[in-house]
């Protein structure tokens, strides 16, 4: 109580002087001491009920069951008591300028109302240890679906929002660079030719066209490796940020590039527990009732390629509570050694960043230790191919294809690569090639095309 206390003292005082402000503000012009009066008042009111309020919204958390009622009771029920009584207070002392007072103080006050249920709820789900559902030995089960979903921390929501409503971020450019669009990372005789498209998000209703020029970039590929974003069937409730296919066009179009018994979908990604357990399952099983090899399951997370190359998809991030997914911290125990070369595939780093963060790096450095090579996605912006010391590590492939209008969510990357054995028999990645892709939308049409430069204006 003595901390709730205190962060309300603390909140209250800053409400004090910014409302004393705009009250001296509203009533310029009137006699010295009708401002002083109005001021005082406004500031002392402010003081109090931010204090009372930081306590209300708390109290008002702690009574639902769900996130989201949590965050809707704490924000919408303090929010109308406090402006309640500041109309009546303001009314009672006979406030000349009551409107122009009281609006400005409800605009600058519904950051706090709408941010600081997010405090509560983030402080909520980490006593809860939230991850903990990812480790549940009785992950075979139905395990319901939240409104509210929102995989990252409070911090870093808020920055994936910002950069949603502003732009991509370059701040960590300088940290990682790419390698050239042809590159031979060692000296092979390449046995299997793999490439890899970024994200498939849903069409919207809209219709995907593969330019002949990504066709022929895919041509000689034996393998084709993509992160499928999202689920085939909904369940009947109303949750944030889902992603649902709405129809299986895009399926069929990815067959363009080769038959559906050559392409490896990943289903570890933070939109595949969208439509709960059941809808989880019927959509893998979909999935391969047309051909597709899926992988990203928690006991199955991976596929063995030519009796060799062993890909195994993971996923750091999840928008549900859920354990039937192959997520990233579990990825080691599923390299095989007894594979010529382990591929991992996961799905991580934060969205709308052009570049990894430090922590991302050491991160991604981490795992390499252990993998032959790591192709990463859900970034949703193309972000640096590397080489390191012969290993090949692409941190986010960016999308191929989304429905979505806005410009932030139409680049990715496309990849092809060659596999196979050395001078000394170790297998590793030999011949590399790369190029941006691009979603130009024309009315319905998604038209998929690459390009040798990155053409985001706002890079």
């Amino acid at each position: 109580m003595h901390s709730k206390l205190k962060r309300g003292v603390l909140y209250g005082c800053a409400a004090a002087v910014l409302y004393g402000a705009i009250a001296v503000v509203s009533h310029w012009g009137y006699e010295t001491g009708v401002i002083i009066k109005a001021a005082l008042s406004h500031g002392i009111f402010c003081f109090v009920m931010t204090c009372i309020s930081t306590m209300m919204m708390e109290f008002f958390f702690s009574l639902p069951s769900k996130a989201i009622y949590k965050y809707f009771a704490s924000n919408i029920i303090p929010g109308l008591i406090n402006l309640s009584l500041m109309l009546g207070v303001h009314y009672l002392m006979g406030t000349p300028e009551i409107f122009k007072t009281i609006f400005p103080s409800v605009i600058t006050s519904l950051p706090y109302y709408l941010l600081f249920p997010l405090k509560l709820l983030h402080e909520w789900k980490s006593k809860k240890n939230p991850l903990a559902y990812r480790d549940d030995v009785n992950w075979k089960r139905e395990w319901g679906i939240g409104s509210f979903s929102m995989p990252y921390s409070l911090k870093d929501f808020l920055i994936c929002v910002k950069h949603n409503l502003t732009s991509p971020s370059s701040k960590y450019k300088n940290l990682t660079s790419y390698i050239p669009q042809s590159s031979t990372l060692n000296i092979i005789d390449p046995k299997v030719k793999l490439g890899f498209l970024g994200d498939l998000m849903p069409l919207l209703n809209a219709n995907w066209i593969i330019s002949d020029e990504a066709k022929l970039f895919f041509s000689d590929i034996d393998y084709l490796i993509c992160n499928f974003e999202g689920v085939l069937f909904k369940a009947n409730k109303w949750v944030t940020f889902k992603l649902v296919h709405n129809k299986e066009d895009i399926l069929l179009k990815l067959q363009e590039f080769l038959p559906a018994n050559k392409i490896v979908l990943s289903f570890a990604n933070n939109h595949s527990a969208d439509g709960g357990y059941s809808n989880y399952l019927k959509t893998i099983e979909r999935l391969r009732s047309m051909g597709f090899m899926v992988i990203g399951e928690r006991e199955d997370p991976g596929i063995i390629l030519d009796n060799a190359i062993n890909i195994v998809a993971a996923t750091k991030w999840s928008n549900q509570a859920h354990g039937y997914l192959s997520f990233l911290e579990h990825s080691d125990k599923h390299y095989n050694p007894k594979a010529k070369f382990n591929l991992l595939y996961p799905h991580w780093g934060y969205e709308l960043e052009l570049y990894p963060r430090p922590d991302f790096i050491d991160e991604a450095k981490y795992y390499l230790k252990k993998w032959d090579g790591i192709i990463g996605h859900h970034s949703h912006m193309p972000a640096p191919v590397t080489n390191e010391n012969g290993k090949i590590l692409a941190y986010s492939l960016g999308d191929s294809v989304t429905g979505l209008s806005v410009n932030h969510y139409q680049h990715g990357i496309a990849l092809k690569m060659e596999v196979g054995p050395n001078t000394e028999g170790d297998w590793k990645v030999g011949k590399l090639d790369w190029r941006y892709s691009k979603i130009n939308k024309e009315n319905k049409n998604l038209n998929y095309t690459l390009s040798s430069e990155f053409s985001f204006k706002n890079k």
